[in-house]
């Protein structure tokens, strides 16, 4: 995979710099994350401070176009990029939280109050059914 930096403005006032460049390619589409790493090491940046904005390929093309973001800070990174943005760069991290959460999701939710609720539905019903069959009864007399 090669990758060819075409342009690079500097943003002084968001702490970061616009990055232009084509990727040269064998086989499939590189990954966000490969992306990253590769224009990090190209650039002589850590890696955790780029983000791939943009991915334009075309159909059988060997080539695609990319845009990024490299940041001075990585609080700035997370500040002014979008959460989706920034969780497809740092999977790995996400994954871990997500496995925390998940086994206190599952030890909340009661399994007892599911069954009661339905019991108490249907004699519900049958009171309303036996009402609607009483006062047909007093009508004909």
């Amino acid at each position: 995979m090669e990758i060819e930096v075409t342009k690079q403005n500097d943003a002084p006032l968001l702490s970061r710099k616009r990055v232009t460049a084509f990727v040269n390619f064998a086989a499939t589409t590189p990954s966000r994350l490969e992306l990253k790493f590769a224009l990090g090491t190209q650039l002589k940046v850590n890696p955790d401070l780029v983000i791939i904005k943009h991915i334009y390929q075309r159909f059988g093309a060997r080539r695609a176009k990319l845009i990024a973001h490299v940041y001075d800070k990585k609080e700035l990174l997370e500040k002014l990029e979008s959460e989706g943005l920034v969780a497809k760069h740092f999977k790995k991290v996400v994954e871990k939280k997500e496995e925390q959460e998940a086994p206190a999701k599952v030890e909340e939710a009661p399994k007892a109050e599911a069954p009661a609720e339905k019991k108490e539905e249907a004699p519900a019903k049958e009171k309303k059914e036996e009402k609607a069959e009483e006062a047909p009864a007093e009508k004909s007399e």
